[in-house]
């Protein structure tokens, strides 16, 4: 039995599984059929947006790798991000501060949208965004690691090269005094 309030008739309207509603979809559709709960199909379901049905193996597939590869963009840029904010908090500035203030909005905004893909609530989807941000993060701390070492080789070749500017002027002081020793002999 279907009993909405809008038919105050006095009839009772069946829907029988399978009718369509006011667009044409099925009214046992994505939505409806969606519980609080986890769930595990990997097609009937939305993806953010209603166009973004994901509706064949297909799509879930390219749905998967889209949701890995945004969570993996964000795990990069939050790091990023995150480092960015420091620096504002510790610089002092208005210009800093705005720059700190749309580098949290920022953040927010990302962090949000994958919160929207976790609402989706298919297991895999999930994993994706949890997967695609690890890996993300694991990225940029690889990122900054080989930016840490590129630094500490260009501090020990500007050292070594001072040794060696040291050495040659040494040799020509070297060289000066023995010449000098040579014309007081």
């Amino acid at each position: 039995m279907h009993d909405d309030g809008m038919h105050n008739d006095g009839t009772d309207e069946q829907v029988q599984e399978g009718d369509t509603g006011h667009d044409g979809h099925s009214e046992s559709s994505a939505h409806e059929a969606m519980s609080p709960f986890l769930f595990s199909t990997t097609t009937g379901f939305y993806i953010l947006f209603e166009e973004a049905l994901v509706g064949s193996t297909g799509g879930f597939v390219g749905a998967m790798f889209a949701v890995f590869f945004f969570s993996f963009l964000v795990g990069t840029i939050i790091s990023w991000l995150g480092a960015t904010q420091s620096r504002s908090k510790n610089e002092h500035g208005f210009l800093w501060a705005v720059f700190g203030a749309t580098a949290r909005w920022f953040s927010l905004a990302l962090h949000y949208t994958e919160m929207l893909l976790v609402m989706v609530m298919n297991i895999w989807i999930i994993l994706a965004v949890l997967f695609g941000h690890t890996a993300g993060w694991l990225f940029s701390r690889f990122l900054d690691h080989q930016f840490e070492v590129s630094q500490s080789i260009a501090k020990s070749a500007k050292s070594i090269q001072y040794t060696e500017d040291e050495l040659a002027m040494g040799k020509e002081a070297a060289s000066l005094e023995a010449e000098n020793f040579k014309a007081e002999a």
